[in-house]
């Protein structure tokens, strides 16, 4: 398999990604087979046996880091969860309930369980296997001795029709500690039925604020079905209750981005942004420590580089370091952004080999802006928290001395020294701790 990545790289990064674009090349193929038939086409060494399933995953691995860049690189939380959970294994037009692991309320109704579902949603309140979706939706349902029609509690992140049981599959899991828990819920690479291709899209539900995000990273539908109607985006229970993000020939045009739906006044609010909810920063480490798993193997030299910035990162999650999950002890602390240090290093060595590869070496750029990032949040969480509260002149001079440093890594972002740039970070993360110290009339 390591020889793989070098043929297959320059393939995905002229197919998917396209130079410097404004939003993903969207494949011209809707079959599945045409893009594999490319795989084996411009491959320039013979190919390995790979089965289309392993290869249609591989890409869309790559597809899920490079696209994330923006996501990533920004203080907002990641857009895409690239570790998926438990295959559900589902079939055409099958519906299977879960577990939330929390109460969410949708609509103003809550709910501690919900069923996902083959054909690209979730509903609520109720098994939902149809595959001719229009939005609201109601059904009948079996009551014991005769029928009932009710509305569907529904998500429809593509309502469409979608069979997994010719390609791809169906995850979900629970993630994170209360009250900051998130269900996520992903079609990967699955075809439409009867007209093939491979879709990955994905549903995040976030305890306490109720809120829900949609993300698309690698689409070839074009919003039309095969009975010629049109799939859609966006949730719905009842007949006032619809909120329409998308539908039909628009949905194409999801690939790459998000929409986020905020509950407000019994409805929900759309835009089509990342979702203003707070990741916690130790789960978004264990997240980049994902990532560069996921990009192995890359050749040997270039995986002793990936292990060691693993091994780092690793290293700067011990929980003695840290006091919950987005604070640092203030006495180990440091050691985050030490070792953080360290694993940039490694990092930074991939991106200038001269003869590295294109794709690899944009992903790892992207990484490293994510640990930068991740530092900056650390300084200034305990920056803001400090600064409040603090009532005596030394401690407002240490606050003075933390923002010096916040300036001083403005300048290292300038030259691209992300080392240096931790390193003020980690300075003016120290000054925030002398500050509490400091600040006892």
């Amino acid at each position: 398999m390591k020889k793989l990545y070098y043929f297959l790289i320059p393939l995905l990064l002229s197919i998917f990604i396209g130079s410097c674009a404004e939003k993903p090349t969207i494949l011209e193929s809707d079959s599945s087979e045409d893009i594999y038939q490319l795989y084996l086409e411009k491959s320039k060494v013979k190919p390995l046996e790979m089965s289309f399933e392993e290869f249609a995953s591989l890409v869309n691995k790559q597809r899920s880091l490079s696209k994330s860049s923006a996501a990533l690189s920004s203080t907002s939380p990641p857009s895409w969860d690239s570790e998926y959970g438990t295959n559900l294994n589902l079939g055409d037009d099958y519906s299977v309930e879960v577990a939330i692991g929390f109460d969410f309320e949708f609509f103003g109704e809550v709910f501690s369980s919900v069923w996902v579902n083959s054909n690209g949603n979730l509903s609520l309140n109720t098994i939902f296997t149809d595959y001719e979706i229009t939005m609201p939706m109601q059904i009948n349902v079996w009551n014991g001795s005769g029928f009932d029609l009710i509305d569907v509690a529904l998500v429809g992140v593509i309502a469409g029709d979608f069979n997994p049981s010719a390609g791809g599959a169906v995850y979900y899991k629970t993630v994170g500690d209360a009250p900051d828990r998130r269900f996520v819920a992903t079609w990967e690479v699955v075809p439409e039925y009867s007209q093939g291709g491979m879709n990955t899209f994905q549903v995040q539900l976030f305890e306490g604020s109720n809120v829900i995000q949609f993300g698309y990273n690698g689409l070839t539908t074009d919003g039309i079905d095969w009975l010629n109607q049109n799939m859609e985006v966006g949730l719905s229970y009842a007949s006032d209750q619809l909120v329409l993000a998308a539908a039909g020939n628009q949905i194409p045009d999801l690939d790459g981005f998000n929409i986020c739906f905020t509950p407000e006044g019994g409805t929900y609010i759309q835009s089509d942004e990342l979702c203003n909810v707070e990741v916690p920063l130790m789960e978004q480490k264990a997240d980049v420590i994902a990532a560069l798993q996921a990009l192995m193997p890359s050749g040997e030299k270039t995986d002793k580089k990936l292990e060691k910035a693993v091994e780092k990162i690793q290293k700067s999650l011990d929980p003695e370091n840290w006091v919950d999950d987005n604070h640092l002890d203030e006495k180990k602390g440091k050691k985050v952004f030490d070792e953080e240090k360290k694993a940039v290093k490694e990092l930074k060595n991939i991106v200038k080999d001269k003869h590295g590869d294109p794709l690899l070496q944009a992903a790892v750029s992207t990484i490293i802006g994510t640990l930068v990032s991740i530092d900056e949040q650390l300084a200034l969480k305990a920056l803001s928290e400090i600064e409040g509260a603090c009532v005596t002149e030394k401690c407002g001079k240490e606050i003075e001395k933390a923002y010096k440093e916040l300036g001083k890594a403005a300048e290292e972002i300038a030259k691209e020294h992300w080392d240096h740039v931790i390193d003020k970070y980690k300075k003016a993360w120290e000054h925030t701790q002398h500050a509490v110290k400091e600040n006892t009339p």
